[in-house]
């Protein structure tokens, strides 16, 4: 069994920094190559593949906003090929990810067509005033005209038939959120506390 977890949401939503918290969780982390362009982390106590590239640099855009444009195909493989070792060797994992390279309705329609029972797509949400100060505090240069394309690509999604009993909405505005989020993720993946 493989257990999936999509994270979205526009630019500044908070996705990185639960990343960063996930990967506290466990201090056995080794960075893999499963495929040729796709780069990730493994953790044997948490039975879990973040997928990108993580690296405390302090620089804004981490995980699969890090690897190439052209990752999608090796992703794509990447889980095929999960699903059927998994349902061969009768084991399970987990795999979480965020970030623009995979975040799209192609990705998450096959990954719905791969994992029917054991897929989610969390949507990170915040108020207006909240994101622009957040691209404020962060330094970005992202300009209104792709910002307003990632909330349509999101909202796309969000209005996705095919993805609609997928989709898990989530409020991430302060502490207390990023815990309640970062609790989903544990409940999802059957983590003890």
């Amino acid at each position: 069994m493989v257990k999936v977890i999509a994270m979205g949401g526009e630019p500044a939503t908070g996705k990185t920094t639960l990343m960063f918290k996930l990967i506290s969780m466990a201090d056995d982390w080794v960075t893999c190559k499963p495929e040729k362009l796709l780069d990730a982390m493994f953790s044997k106590k948490l039975n879990l593949y973040i997928l990108g590239k993580y690296v405390n640099d302090g620089n804004v855009f981490q995980g699969t906003d890090r690897l190439s444009m052209a990752v999608q195909p090796d992703a794509d493989k990447f889980f095929g090929n999960l699903a059927f070792e998994m349902s061969a060797e009768n084991e399970s994992v987990n795999v979480i990810f965020e970030g623009d390279r995979l975040f799209n309705g192609k990705m998450l329609d096959r990954l719905s067509e791969l994992f029917p029972n054991d897929f989610k797509v969390l949507i990170l949400t915040v108020k207006d005033s909240t994101l622009d100060q957040r691209h404020i505090d962060r330094k970005d240069d992202q300009d209104d005209k792709f910002k307003n394309s990632r909330k349509t690509k999101i909202s796309n999604i969000m209005g996705s038939l095919t993805l609609m009993d997928y989709i898990e909405t989530m409020v991430n505005e302060n502490l207390d959120d990023q815990a309640k989020i970062i609790d989903y993720i544990r409940k999802y993946y059957n983590w003890s506390e």
